[in-house]
């Protein structure tokens, strides 16, 4: 890890003030990575500690530093050049903090009127979801949530959304005809929308889009879940080619095990994952052929 990121953990110790308590998501010791431009840290979700708050570690988990100390919920931690950017939703809006090396202090950089705001590359917009499942609509905005413009022609149940690494294109998860989650991709305009994945039932339902750095592929996940017997989900991380749609499984694996919401190595060359391979949720590393899989977080 660089000198001047442990710095900037090191600052960021200083306690959130406390926002409004929000219903927390199933435990994991690890979970939602996010990998720095830079390469060298990790940031992540985890409550190990009781509260539920922002982590960051080096990529061989040497290295570990709480960022947030807040009963408030965090959503999952993005990178936006040198930033490490997270919202809290509390009095019906997103407040997006951010904190860098060189203002390491957790500030407030915008508002959004909706749940999880993703900040856009050039870290001038926010993208996020409006409205009530299942009729949300994808909305983009100014950082201080001014100049809302809605981008899809009929509100649906959409979610995950992510601008492409050009800020060109935009990845999110949506219902299909059948009601099969799916992958679509459409133009930042809100033009040219198609669903990119044709996932059958047995294959799961596809979400969590992470462009590679090159634009040219998504990894994703999808699984298969069912509330009645929660032992038996399984989810993969998987390849799709932004152009044609084809997919490849990464690491097959047959035991009910989880392998979710991937994030991308400024390379190409590595993706962050979650999994509960071992028995609880935690950070993992493999190659983007989903060889050598290395556990970060204990």
């Amino acid at each position: 890890m660089q000198m001047n990121l442990v710095a900037f953990l090191t600052a960021l110790t200083t306690p959130l003030l406390a926002q409004a308590q929000q219903p927390k998501p199933p435990v994991i010791n690890g979970g939602l990575p996010s990998v720095s431009p830079s390469g060298d840290a990790i940031a992540f979700l985890s409550n190990r500690d009781g509260e539920y708050d922002v982590y960051v570690t080096t990529p061989d988990g040497s290295e570990l530093m709480r960022i947030t100390r807040s009963p408030a919920f965090e959503s999952a931690p993005l990178w936006t050049g040198s930033r490490l950017v997270f919202a809290i939703w509390a009095d019906n809006k997103s407040t997006v903090y951010a904190a860098s090396a060189e203002a390491p202090q957790p500030t407030v950089i915008g508002t959004s009127s909706g749940r999880q705001p993703a900040i856009s590359p050039d870290g001038k917009k926010l993208l996020f979801s409006k409205g009530q499942f299942p009729a949300m609509q994808l909305v983009e905005s100014a950082l201080d949530g001014s100049n809302e413009r809605e981008l899809m022609k009929t509100p649906s149940a959409q979610f995950n959304a992510v601008y492409s690494p050009d800020q060109k294109q935009i990845a999110f998860a949506r219902t299909d005809s059948t009601r099969q989650l799916q992958i679509w991709v459409m133009n930042a305009d809100g033009s040219g929308e198609r669903q990119l994945t044709h996932f059958r039932t047995g294959d799961g339902s596809p979400q969590w889009p992470a462009w590679s750095p090159d634009g040219a592929s998504l990894a994703i996940q999808s699984g298969r879940y069912n509330r009645q017997t929660p032992s038996e989900n399984t989810a993969h991380i998987w390849l799709v080619d932004v152009k044609t749609g084809a997919a490849k499984r990464l690491n097959p694996h047959e035991r009910a095990y989880l392998d979710e919401t991937p994030s991308w190595f400024p390379d190409g060359k590595r993706i962050a994952f979650q999994s509960d391979r071992t028995g609880r949720m935690e950070v993992w590393v493999m190659n983007a052929d989903g060889t050598g899989s290395v556990q970060v977080t204990r």
